[in-house]
This record gives structure tokens, sequence and C-alpha cells, in this order.
């Protein structure tokens, strides 16, 4: 079998400091039992793209997880990956991932800038966005209509 410190060295979560999909990601991966440096290195990918091009996959943006040969971009797709891999607990309960999914997806549609005001920053993303987001989710945009 495979010592720790070798599983960890094949293990990497490539991330920007600060990023909100890496936040998930670290959490993700936090609620499965893995903690940085233990179970997998934590790396943080350049901000210049060339650089970006040259340690990432395509579209060269992070989160990126290496794990034991396998590579996947993306904080949806990691946690997927990971509720694949280690079975509880379970990021996404079976009987509603479906509807997690589809509002993940409508989510990033909306994301850009207000998930990160409206968790860091309330009166930020109300002066950003906010009616602009009422106005998509009470027109049925994300999956509620009007209550």
């Amino acid at each position: 079998t495979l010592s720790l410190a070798v599983m960890a060295a094949a293990r990497e979560l490539v991330i920007w400091r600060g990023s909100q999909f890496s936040s998930k990601a670290i959490a993700a991966l936090r609620v499965k039992g893995f903690l940085p440096s233990k179970d997998y290195k934590l790396s943080s990918a350049p901000m210049g793209l060339e650089e970006r091009k040259k340690l990432l996959p395509a579209p060269y943006t992070v989160p990126v997880l290496r794990w034991d040969g396998e590579v996947v971009a993306g904080s949806d797709e990691i946690c997927a990956f990971l509720d694949e891999r280690v079975a509880e607990p379970l990021l996404y309960p079976a009987e509603h991932e479906g509807e997690i999914r589809r509002l993940e997806r409508a989510a990033s549609d909306l994301y850009w800038v207000n998930g990160w005001l409206s968790t860091v920053d309330a009166a930020g993303f109300e002066r950003w966005s906010g009616a602009r987001v009422r106005k998509y989710v009470s027109g049925g945009g994300a999956g509620v209509g009007p209550r």
C-alpha cells in the first residue's frame, strides 16, 4: 500500500486564494475528511494566462484537482468527483442531486461578482445587482416563480 505521504503527493488542489470556487473545493475536501498539507497539496495558480497554460488544463481556470492520476477542473465537477470516490458523507444526497445540480447551473449563470459580494459584503451585493437578481429569480429564472 502507498504511504500517506506518497498518496498526498499524488493529490493536489490548485487554487487562487480568495476565489469562491476554490473555497468551495477546499470545503468539499474538508467535509470528506481531507486536510491540506496532510492529505493533499494546496497550490496557488499563477495569475498570468501563459503560466497557467503550462500548469492547468483548458480553460486554464481554478480550482483544479489532481487526484491519483485523474484531473478534475471546476468546483462543481470536483464535488461530483468526490461524491463518486468517497461515499460518506455525501455532498449531494442522491434524492436531491438533480435539483442541486440544476440550481448550481442557474447560479453560475448569475454568479460573476454576485456570489462573492453576497458572502462578504451584503451591502455591496445590493448595490451591485440586488434588483437584477430579484427580478431574475421572481421571473422563474432560478426555478422559483413569484411568491
